[in-house]
């Protein structure tokens, strides 16, 4: 019974959140333009500058779990693997496939994983989450771009690699992360 009050207790406020949005959305609070504007704000801004902060804010490079790490994304990579093959193999209509294929390994790791690790850990869980972010993210952002664009042709139908390229290193997810990690290294190589 403590384990599943201590769970709730983690995630309920999560919860409460979304459930509050919900109603909000439902009474009509919001209208789609608003909604709109908030995601795009949320998306190329808010998000981009949390992550920044999140892993500049970590005190060193040596506080790298490289175990950690290299599990979460030899998973992201085996998941994404996973799915491709169940997508190219079972969805028939190429237009599906990119976007099947991305919504079956992305996930709102961002969104919940630093709330639930807030909760569920101490400043050192932090600390890990933080880090993870710097390696997750653009990996899961570069995997859901080539996902998106790997099923589409171009004019002369081949698949547009630079166009895939040009869309990854212009995700403010992945720019907001590259850029925390830069602030982090210049810091921990060049003391304050």
């Amino acid at each position: 019974m403590n384990a599943f009050l201590f769970a709730l207790n983690a995630i309920l406020p999560i919860m409460i959140l979304f459930l509050f949005g919900f109603f909000l959305k439902h009474i009509k609070f919001f209208n789609a333009n608003f909604i709109s504007q908030l995601n795009k704000y949320v998306f190329r801004v808010a998000l981009p500058a949390l992550l920044f902060y999140n892993v500049y804010s970590v005190e060193s490079l040596q506080n790298i779990n490289w175990v950690v790490i290299g599990f979460s994304v030899a998973a992201l990579f085996v998941i994404f693997l996973l799915a491709f093959v169940s997508v190219v193999i079972f969805i028939k209509d190429p237009k599906q496939k990119g976007v099947l294929l991305q919504a079956a390994f992305r996930s709102n790791f961002a969104l919940i994983g630093l709330p639930l690790a807030e909760e569920l850990g101490s400043p050192s869980a932090i600390v890990v989450i933080s880090l993870l972010f710097a390696f997750a993210i653009p990996l899961s952002n570069t995997l859901a771009v080539i996902s998106l664009s790997m099923f589409q042709k171009n004019e002369l139908g081949k698949v547009d690699i630079k166009s895939i390229f040009i869309s990854v290193i212009k995700n403010p997810l992945i720019i907001g992360v590259l850029v925390g990690v830069v602030f982090l290294a210049a810091r921990s190589f060049v003391p304050l």
